[in-house]
């Protein structure tokens, strides 16, 4: 499995702190053009992440939202 600049940052401080509160403003925070970085890809890397560690658990937003979506590892 391949992982772009933006991911490989995102699963180090994953990995590091075990969860990543806000996971759609974080991602979009360490991307070069936030524009681009679409709901679609956050929720792609996620599956990703699902793949690396089974038990990864996204919980999204107080509204469905993925900007203030949590992923956690342990």
């Amino acid at each position: 499995m391949r992982l772009g600049e933006n991911q490989k940052a995102v699963l180090k401080l994953l990995e590091k702190e075990g969860i990543v509160e806000n996971l759609g403003n974080t991602y979009r925070g360490l991307a070069k053009s936030a524009k681009q970085t679409t709901n679609a890809t956050i929720l792609n890397f996620a599956e990703k992440v699902r793949a690396i560690y089974p038990n990864a658990t996204l919980e999204l937003g107080k509204k469905g939202g993925i900007g203030t979506a949590t992923l956690k590892i342990r």
